[in-house]
Formats: C-alpha cells, structure tokens, sequence
C-alpha cells in the first residue's frame, strides 16, 4: 500500500504537462514503473503466496 501511495503521489505532481515531449516523458516512465518495478512487486506477491501455501499444508499436516 505504501508503495501505490508514493507512486499516486508521483504521478499526481508529474500529470502536468504542456507539450507533448511532456507526455511522451510521463508514457516512458509510466512504461518503466509497469515493465520493472511493478514485475517485482508481482513476483514478491507470487513468493508470499508460495510461503503461505507452504504453511498451510504443514499446519494442515500437524493436526492429521
């Protein structure tokens, strides 16, 4: 959430532009927040969800 919050901020103070260098500025690193960073906050999320999946089958295995 803390992440989403800096990013809207970001984008909030950058969404003003005048000409259209401006623009295509913000569309290249809009491009790069959804190619890079936004791959890595997927591939955490997939990691976590692995752990918690793991944990569940040992809790499960503890009381069968």
């Amino acid at each position: 959430m803390k992440w989403i919050k800096i990013k809207l901020d970001f984008l909030n103070r950058e969404i003003k532009f005048e000409t259209i260098e401006e623009f295509q500025t913000l569309e290249n690193i809009l491009q790069v927040i959804k190619n890079e960073e936004l791959g890595k906050y997927n591939q955490l999320l997939h990691r976590i969800r692995s752990i918690d999946a793991e944990f569940e089958v040992k809790e499960y295995r503890k009381f069968y």
